[in-house]
């Protein structure tokens, strides 16, 4: 029993990060193929804290597909969500700012 809602979960987990990835290869894609100055800069800003993101959603969608045994962890993986997000968020604002600064000084000079 215990194995089969283990085995759930990992494969919940897998499969909506799976599908979080490959939407985020397309999306970065689209990026790529845009001959716009900031669409360089917008792939380097966000291909971190994307992938925390996609993180964030599978676990969270884990938790909420299968909250049979999990349930007496939710405080927990509350706070690695919360956690994770914090991350994300910093690293985003982090690159943003340095890729910001790259380019300002790269058109002064």
């Amino acid at each position: 029993m215990v194995r089969q809602e283990l085995l759930l979960s990992g494969l919940i987990f897998l499969g909506s990060l799976l599908v979080l990835l490959l939407v985020r290869s397309l999306f970065f894609g689209f990026i790529k193929r845009s001959s716009q100055d900031y669409a360089v800069m917008l792939l380097r800003v966000l291909r971190l804290p994307s992938l925390f993101w996609a993180i964030v959603i599978s676990l969270y969608l884990t938790v909420e597909l299968n909250p049979g045994q999990l349930s007496g962890y939710s405080s927990v993986v509350e706070k690695v969500l919360i956690s994770l997000l914090i991350l994300s968020i910093t690293s985003f604002f982090l690159i943003y700012f340095l890729n910001f600064y790259r380019f300002i000084f790269q058109r002064q000079t």
